[in-house]
């Protein structure tokens, strides 16, 4: 693997399992930097939501490094309002800042990413009734 100057890593592979890359390699490209945590689908589907545990979580946010899951159901200004599991066996409904997120510096030059295969399933007061039976967010 090699990073480029802009902080694109460039990891070659080849076809076929062989340990030695073959003459015709595909290139995987991972961009370096944050992700984009809130998209404007996301963003409008979270502003359409009404305020109690009928709605559902549009938004899934997670430490790729370890602990720490975010279920939210609506975004005011920097606040974020969902389901909140920091790894400690307590998952709870409450606020958190979305600058906080974005800034956070995890190890290898992680930062929290959005689950961009996250669809709900059920309502943010069943999955707090399921997090809460389970010690943990459960998707």
């Amino acid at each position: 693997m090699c990073v480029l100057p802009d902080e694109r890593a460039i990891v070659p592979f080849s076809e076929g399992g062989s340990k030695e890359p073959k003459s015709v390699t595909k290139t995987l490209i991972f961009m370096g930097g944050t992700m984009k945590l809130i998209t404007k689908e996301i963003e409008k589907k979270l502003s359409k939501n009404k305020g109690n545990g009928s709605d559902k979580p549009y938004l899934k946010l997670f430490n790729p490094t370890g602990k720490g899951t975010w279920l939210i159901t609506s975004i005011e200004g920097d606040f974020l309002f969902g389901l909140c599991d920091l790894g400690m066996g307590f998952p709870e409904l409450g606020y958190v800042s979305l600058r906080e997120l974005e800034s956070l510096d995890l190890p290898s030059g992680l930062s929290i990413e959005r689950d961009m295969h996250f669809e709900p399933e059920m309502s943010i007061e069943e999955y707090s009734d399921l997090a809460r039976a389970e010690g943990r967010i459960v998707t």
